[in-house]
Protein backbone atom coordinates (compact mmCIF):
# COMPACT_ATOMS: atom_id res chain seq x y z
CA UNK A 1 0.00 0.00 0.00
CA UNK A 2 1.32 3.61 -1.47
CA UNK A 3 2.52 5.72 2.03
CA UNK A 4 1.74 9.46 2.57
CA UNK A 5 -1.98 8.88 0.82
CA UNK A 6 -5.31 9.32 2.20
CA UNK A 7 -7.30 6.57 0.86
CA UNK A 8 -11.21 6.94 0.73
CA UNK A 9 -11.91 3.26 1.32
CA UNK A 10 -13.74 1.69 4.77
CA UNK A 11 -10.71 0.72 7.57
CA UNK A 12 -11.22 -2.85 7.08
CA UNK A 13 -10.63 -2.68 3.91
CA UNK A 14 -7.52 -0.95 4.09
CA UNK A 15 -6.50 -3.12 7.09
CA UNK A 16 -6.36 -5.81 4.68
CA UNK A 17 -4.00 -4.35 2.70
CA UNK A 18 -1.22 -3.06 5.11
CA UNK A 19 1.65 -5.17 5.94
CA UNK A 20 2.22 -7.10 8.43
CA UNK A 21 4.38 -5.41 11.70
CA UNK A 22 4.90 -2.04 9.14
CA UNK A 23 2.91 0.34 11.43
CA UNK A 24 5.23 2.55 13.87
CA UNK A 25 2.17 4.14 15.46
CA UNK A 26 -1.32 3.51 15.15
CA UNK A 27 -3.37 7.19 16.24
CA UNK A 28 -6.90 7.30 15.42
CA UNK A 29 -9.61 9.19 16.55
CA UNK A 30 -12.56 6.61 16.06
CA UNK A 31 -16.10 7.87 15.88
CA UNK A 32 -17.24 8.24 20.26
CA UNK A 33 -20.79 6.85 19.83
CA UNK A 34 -22.49 10.51 20.74
CA UNK A 35 -23.87 11.78 18.20
CA UNK A 36 -27.70 11.45 19.25
CA UNK A 37 -29.91 13.93 19.30
CA UNK A 38 -30.02 14.67 22.93
CA UNK A 39 -26.78 16.15 23.38
CA UNK A 40 -25.87 19.48 22.28
CA UNK A 41 -23.22 21.61 20.98
CA UNK A 42 -22.70 24.91 19.42
CA UNK A 43 -23.05 25.51 15.46
CA UNK A 44 -21.77 29.48 14.96
CA UNK A 45 -24.16 31.11 17.13
CA UNK A 46 -26.72 28.37 17.70
CA UNK A 47 -27.01 25.91 19.63
CA UNK A 48 -28.30 22.73 18.20
CA UNK A 49 -27.95 18.73 18.69
CA UNK A 50 -24.44 17.00 18.03
CA UNK A 51 -26.75 14.99 14.73
CA UNK A 52 -27.48 18.45 13.28
CA UNK A 53 -24.25 19.63 13.70
CA UNK A 54 -22.76 17.02 12.60
CA UNK A 55 -24.58 15.95 10.10
CA UNK A 56 -25.83 12.38 8.55
CA UNK A 57 -22.63 11.88 6.74
CA UNK A 58 -20.99 9.24 9.38
CA UNK A 59 -22.04 7.06 11.97
CA UNK A 60 -21.96 7.81 15.55
CA UNK A 61 -24.18 6.52 16.94
CA UNK A 62 -25.21 2.95 18.07
CA UNK A 63 -28.09 1.01 19.53
CA UNK A 64 -25.96 -0.28 22.75
CA UNK A 65 -22.78 0.60 24.28
CA UNK A 66 -21.76 -3.37 23.47
CA UNK A 67 -23.10 -2.88 19.81
CA UNK A 68 -20.42 0.05 19.70
CA UNK A 69 -17.44 -1.73 21.72
CA UNK A 70 -17.37 -4.82 19.64
CA UNK A 71 -17.53 -2.67 16.13
CA UNK A 72 -14.16 -0.97 17.62
CA UNK A 73 -12.80 -4.12 19.37
CA UNK A 74 -13.43 -6.05 15.89
CA UNK A 75 -11.35 -3.28 13.82
CA UNK A 76 -8.70 -2.74 16.39
CA UNK A 77 -8.03 -7.03 16.79
CA UNK A 78 -7.48 -7.01 13.43
CA UNK A 79 -4.70 -4.53 13.11
CA UNK A 80 -2.58 -5.59 16.00
CA UNK A 81 -0.76 -8.26 13.51
CA UNK A 82 0.22 -4.93 11.41
CA UNK A 83 1.81 -2.97 14.20
CA UNK A 84 5.36 -3.19 14.96
CA UNK A 85 6.37 -5.61 18.27
CA UNK A 86 8.01 -2.16 19.60
CA UNK A 87 4.84 0.23 17.93
CA UNK A 88 2.32 2.06 19.90
CA UNK A 89 -1.61 2.67 19.51
CA UNK A 90 -2.98 5.89 20.90
CA UNK A 91 -6.88 6.06 20.64
CA UNK A 92 -9.11 9.35 21.41
CA UNK A 93 -12.16 8.06 23.46
CA UNK A 94 -15.65 9.17 24.82
CA UNK A 95 -14.45 9.51 28.84
CA UNK A 96 -17.25 7.65 29.67
CA UNK A 97 -15.98 4.56 27.97
CA UNK A 98 -12.48 4.44 28.13
CA UNK A 99 -12.32 1.72 31.49
CA UNK A 100 -14.35 -0.55 29.47
CA UNK A 101 -12.42 -0.26 26.17
CA UNK A 102 -9.39 -0.74 28.00
CA UNK A 103 -10.33 -3.62 29.55
CA UNK A 104 -11.51 -5.02 26.43
CA UNK A 105 -8.24 -4.08 24.76
CA UNK A 106 -6.29 -5.93 27.26
CA UNK A 107 -8.23 -9.19 26.37
CA UNK A 108 -6.51 -8.98 23.14
CA UNK A 109 -3.32 -8.63 24.50
CA UNK A 110 -2.49 -5.54 23.99
CA UNK A 111 -0.61 -3.60 27.16
CA UNK A 112 -2.08 -0.46 28.83
CA UNK A 113 0.14 2.33 29.34
CA UNK A 114 -1.94 5.25 30.13
CA UNK A 115 -4.63 7.81 29.59
CA UNK A 116 -3.79 11.17 28.14
CA UNK A 117 -5.73 13.86 28.71
CA UNK A 118 -6.56 17.54 26.86
CA UNK A 119 -7.76 20.50 29.08
CA UNK A 120 -9.64 22.91 26.93
CA UNK A 121 -8.99 26.18 28.08
CA UNK A 122 -11.72 27.57 26.47
CA UNK A 123 -14.58 25.05 26.92
CA UNK A 124 -18.10 25.47 25.63
CA UNK A 125 -20.43 26.84 28.09
CA UNK A 126 -22.78 24.13 29.86
CA UNK A 127 -26.31 24.98 27.62
CA UNK A 128 -28.77 22.95 30.06
CA UNK A 129 -26.75 24.13 33.64
CA UNK A 130 -27.61 20.99 35.05
CA UNK A 131 -23.63 19.44 35.32
CA UNK A 132 -20.35 20.57 34.86
CA UNK A 133 -18.82 21.74 31.58
CA UNK A 134 -17.12 19.31 29.31
CA UNK A 135 -12.96 20.88 29.76
CA UNK A 136 -11.29 17.30 28.57
CA UNK A 137 -10.54 14.81 26.23
CA UNK A 138 -9.09 11.72 26.99
CA UNK A 139 -7.11 9.41 24.77
CA UNK A 140 -5.57 6.05 25.85
CA UNK A 141 -2.05 4.35 25.13
CA UNK A 142 -1.43 0.98 24.73
CA UNK A 143 1.72 -1.26 23.19
CA UNK A 144 1.99 -4.06 21.42
CA UNK A 145 4.51 -5.58 23.73
CA UNK A 146 6.99 -4.68 26.90
CA UNK A 147 9.61 -3.68 24.61
CA UNK A 148 8.25 -0.39 22.88
CA UNK A 149 9.78 3.31 21.82
CA UNK A 150 9.10 6.47 23.56
CA UNK A 151 11.17 9.91 23.24
CA UNK A 152 11.40 11.19 26.82
CA UNK A 153 11.69 14.40 26.81
CA UNK A 154 12.42 16.48 30.20
CA UNK A 155 10.14 15.44 33.12
CA UNK A 156 8.44 18.83 32.84
CA UNK A 157 7.43 18.09 29.48
CA UNK A 158 5.56 14.36 30.43
CA UNK A 159 2.91 15.00 32.56
CA UNK A 160 0.28 12.80 30.58
CA UNK A 161 -1.87 16.28 30.40
CA UNK A 162 -1.86 19.11 27.71
CA UNK A 163 -3.56 22.52 27.19
CA UNK A 164 -5.12 24.17 24.59
CA UNK A 165 -7.65 26.43 23.42
CA UNK A 166 -10.50 25.52 21.02
CA UNK A 167 -12.15 26.87 18.13
CA UNK A 168 -10.43 29.77 17.01
CA UNK A 169 -7.57 27.42 15.28
CA UNK A 170 -8.78 25.34 13.29
CA UNK A 171 -7.80 24.63 9.84
CA UNK A 172 -11.27 22.73 8.32
CA UNK A 173 -14.73 22.18 8.40
CA UNK A 174 -14.79 19.19 10.43
CA UNK A 175 -17.15 19.63 13.30
CA UNK A 176 -14.20 16.69 15.07
CA UNK A 177 -10.93 18.44 14.02
CA UNK A 178 -8.43 17.49 16.79
CA UNK A 179 -6.40 20.44 17.44
CA UNK A 180 -2.31 20.69 17.10
CA UNK A 181 -1.70 20.87 20.74
CA UNK A 182 -3.48 17.49 20.77
CA UNK A 183 -1.72 15.64 18.16
CA UNK A 184 1.66 17.29 18.03
CA UNK A 185 3.02 16.25 21.28
CA UNK A 186 1.78 12.55 20.74
CA UNK A 187 3.63 12.71 17.34
CA UNK A 188 6.52 13.81 18.85
CA UNK A 189 6.78 11.64 21.75
CA UNK A 190 5.60 8.14 20.17
CA UNK A 191 7.59 8.11 16.53
CA UNK A 192 10.10 9.35 14.59
CA UNK A 193 11.33 10.68 11.47
CA UNK A 194 10.44 8.59 8.62
CA UNK A 195 8.39 6.11 10.83
CA UNK A 196 4.55 5.08 9.58
CA UNK A 197 1.81 6.67 10.99
CA UNK A 198 -1.19 5.31 10.69
CA UNK A 199 -4.64 6.35 10.97
CA UNK A 200 -7.96 4.70 10.71
CA UNK A 201 -10.68 7.57 10.79
CA UNK A 202 -9.28 10.49 8.87
CA UNK A 203 -11.99 12.74 9.40
CA UNK A 204 -10.54 16.07 8.78
CA UNK A 205 -7.06 14.90 8.13
CA UNK A 206 -5.66 16.95 10.87
CA UNK A 207 -3.24 13.38 12.05
CA UNK A 208 -1.78 12.63 8.67
CA UNK A 209 -1.50 16.37 8.13
CA UNK A 210 0.62 16.74 11.45
CA UNK A 211 2.69 13.65 10.77
CA UNK A 212 3.92 14.77 7.29
CA UNK A 213 4.81 18.55 8.68
CA UNK A 214 6.81 16.39 11.22
CA UNK A 215 8.29 14.04 8.51
CA UNK A 216 6.78 11.16 9.31
CA UNK A 217 5.26 8.73 7.05
CA UNK A 218 1.39 8.35 6.67
CA UNK A 219 -1.26 5.86 5.36
CA UNK A 220 -5.00 6.86 6.74
CA UNK A 221 -8.59 5.82 5.61
CA UNK A 222 -11.65 8.00 5.76
CA UNK A 223 -15.39 6.03 4.33
CA UNK A 224 -16.87 9.54 3.78
CA UNK A 225 -16.49 10.86 0.83
CA UNK A 226 -16.90 14.95 1.74
CA UNK A 227 -14.71 14.34 4.98
CA UNK A 228 -11.72 12.80 2.38
CA UNK A 229 -12.06 15.71 0.31
CA UNK A 230 -11.82 17.55 3.38
CA UNK A 231 -8.77 15.48 4.34
CA UNK A 232 -7.52 15.80 0.57
CA UNK A 233 -8.07 19.94 0.98
CA UNK A 234 -5.98 19.86 4.49
CA UNK A 235 -3.10 18.26 2.95
CA UNK A 236 -2.34 20.79 0.09
CA UNK A 237 -1.52 23.21 2.73
CA UNK A 238 1.58 23.31 1.79
CA UNK A 239 2.45 26.61 2.94
CA UNK A 240 0.87 25.72 6.67
CA UNK A 241 3.21 22.72 6.17
CA UNK A 242 6.44 24.42 5.36
CA UNK A 243 5.95 26.56 8.27
CA UNK A 244 5.64 23.63 10.44
CA UNK A 245 8.60 22.21 9.02
CA UNK A 246 10.81 24.75 10.56
CA UNK A 247 9.67 24.37 14.04
CA UNK A 248 10.33 20.98 13.54
CA UNK A 249 14.02 20.64 11.73
CA UNK A 250 15.30 20.44 14.66
CA UNK A 251 13.58 17.37 16.46
CA UNK A 252 16.36 16.12 18.85
CA UNK A 253 15.40 12.36 17.74
CA UNK A 254 16.27 10.07 15.08
CA UNK A 255 15.89 6.39 14.80
CA UNK A 256 19.07 5.61 16.79
CA UNK A 257 18.04 8.15 19.47
CA UNK A 258 14.44 6.89 20.41
CA UNK A 259 15.18 5.32 23.47
CA UNK A 260 13.75 1.60 23.57
CA UNK A 261 11.76 0.52 27.14
CA UNK A 262 11.48 -2.75 28.41
CA UNK A 263 8.81 -3.59 31.17
CA UNK A 264 9.29 -6.02 33.03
Amino acid sequence: MQKNKIYNIPCEKGIEQLENKSIDLLLTDPPYGIGQNDKLTKQGDEIVNNETAWGNDYKDSWESVEEYSDWLINIIDSVISKIKDNGSLILFMDRKLTGYIIYRLEKLGLIFRNKIYFVKKNPLPHFRKNNYRSTIEEAVWFTKTKKYKINFLEQKDMRQEFYGVIGTNKKTDHPNEKYQWMLEPLIRRHSNKGDLIVDLFSGSGAISFYSKAMERDYIAFELSKDFYKISKELLKKDCIINEYNEVYKNDQFNTEQQKLVGVE
